[in-house]
């Protein structure tokens, strides 16, 4: 097998539930030198809570120019609450317009999760997030305008939660895994739904 047939032969797998054969495929050669293999490699170990694991996975993806894999990075340092370089590691994904790390960074400032608390910077990074359609990032203002003292400005932004709420919903029906739905919980119901 070529490595330009793994990750399609792998895809192939996990759509019809054989998620650990795909696994097995990816981890061996010529497959493990393919960036898509890796990703996913990095993102099944990240789901597994086997960190070591999904680092190694989302390091070689990153090394060969896969700027996911620096979101996932991120992902990782956030379970092992290590937030300054998670944090670092969404700021090189934001950098390549990963809308998602964008969504994680503005939950750090809004947070103050890590860092200091700056819902200035928080509203920043949502709107350049949300600019790249990352539904997370536009519920995050939606939020901040429901926290606004003008009766109109939170009936408007009550209205906008219903769209994207209803966006939110249809998409995840459809795609799950859309980078668009990146770092939103709650949408473990959807993966249920298609396993």
């Amino acid at each position: 097998m070529k490595t330009s047939d793994c990750w399609r032969e792998a895809y192939s797998l996990v759509k019809t539930g054989e998620v650990g054969r795909a696994m097995e495929l990816c981890a061996k050669a010529p497959c493990d030198e393919s960036i898509e293999c890796q990703y996913f490699l990095g993102g099944e170990y990240l789901e597994r809570k086997e960190l070591e694991s999904a680092i190694h996975w989302y390091t070689r993806a990153a090394e060969k120019g896969d700027q996911r894999a620096l979101y996932g990075l991120g992902c990782v340092h956030v379970i092992t609450k290590k937030y300054p370089q998670a944090l670092q590691y969404f700021e090189r994904a934001a950098g390549e317009s990963i809308p998602a790390a964008y969504y994680r960074i503005g939950s750090f400032y809004g947070t103050g999760c890590g860092i200091p608390k700056d819902i200035e910077k928080a509203i920043q990074y949502f709107q350049k997030g949300a600019a790249l359609g990352h539904f997370g990032c536009k519920q995050c203002l939606i939020a901040y305008k429901l926290q606004s003292r003008s009766l109109l400005e939170r009936f408007l932004a009550r209205c906008e939660h219903v769209g994207v709420t209803t966006r939110i919903a249809v998409t995840a029906t459809f795609n799950v895994d859309d980078p668009r739905l990146l770092g939103i919980p709650g949408l473990d119901v959807f993966r249920k739904k298609r396993a």
